[in-house]
């Protein structure tokens, strides 16, 4: 893997792993034995298809932004054990962890409204289908990434099981769904 690839993926914060996956699941294409132009191409694509822009400094990860917060202090012109760091930086910290908290909150909220309304999620893929329980994982994860998911008509079920729930219409707002039919 090139550092070039591996660099763009990081800017988009995007696992690599997830990007193989989803090529291969919907493209039945390996990306790993892509070339280096095609792999950067691959990821551009998962990220457009998943909303996703390269991170600013106030949406990057939140240890990188607490090593810059970090490495902003200063104890010049200050007495006893006083520091002062960046207010801007600062501040994207701040945001970004009360912005991260409430995706969790959300993805909690998601995740018992789904054990809710099912036995087991074993029920779900007996009934529905591997590939509808694969969807809600993925699903629980955009909202806490505040990505989406691709719903594919007719492969999956995830999406009417999704509405169902009592705050369904918003976790539908995390689903993409892609025609089949030409």
């Amino acid at each position: 893997m090139t550092s070039k690839t591996q660099e763009l993926a990081n800017n988009f914060g995007i696992s690599l792993d997830d990007v193989a996956e989803w090529c291969g699941l919907h493209y039945g294409r390996d990306f790993y034995t892509e070339s280096a132009p095609k792999k950067r191409e691959w990821i551009e694509r998962y990220a457009e298809m998943h909303g996703l822009t390269a991170q600013a400094p106030s949406t990057a990860p939140l240890k990188q932004l607490a090593a810059q917060v970090r490495d902003s202090e200063s104890n010049e012109g200050c007495d006893g054990d006083l520091t002062v760091v960046s207010k801007s930086l600062l501040d994207k910290l701040l945001a970004a962890i009360a912005s991260r908290d409430e995706a969790i909150g959300l993805s909690e909220t998601f995740m018992k409204e789904l054990l809710d309304s099912t036995e087991t999620l074993t029920g779900i893929a007996e009934e529905h289908g591997a590939r509808t329980l694969a969807d809600l994982m993925y699903l629980h994860s955009a909202i806490v990434s505040g990505g989406f998911i691709d719903h594919w008509e007719g492969e999956s079920q995830a999406l009417k099981l999704v509405r169902a729930l009592p705050s369904g219409e918003r976790w539908a707002s995390y689903v993409q769904v892609i025609s089949t039919q030409p």
